[in-house]
């Protein structure tokens, strides 16, 4: 296998693009419920408010789900876009949630 092909299997998705160009609910990850696993550890240990951090965020939507249920939340994101996108939605809806990028480097 060429260096050059290498490259290419490994390249990272180009997450400004698809967050611009693409309907979030249309992406294979995007899922409007909160985790069930998340919502069952959440059940199991009790927890009904606090402070959580979601990496990864994309759309937001385990971010808007937790701040709903009375959490204090930072969502970070690699995508701008993204980023945008979730914050206008938690807007929308009179969330309060911290939203920050992350470095892409």
């Amino acid at each position: 296998m060429s260096e050059d092909s290498k490259d290419e299997k490994h390249e990272f998705p180009r997450w400004e693009e698809l967050y611009q160009h693409q309907e979030v609910e249309s992406m294979p990850w995007f899922n409007p419920e909160l985790d069930d696993d998340l919502g069952n550890a959440l059940d199991e240990l009790g927890l009904r408010g606090g402070s959580t951090l979601d990496l990864g965020t994309g759309p937001g939507t385990q971010a808007i789900h937790l701040a709903r249920l009375g959490f204090t939340v930072t969502a970070t994101d690699i995508s701008e876009a993204a980023i945008h996108l979730a914050r206008e939605k938690a807007q929308k809806l009179r969330l309060e949630i911290t939203w920050m990028q992350d470095c892409a480097r």
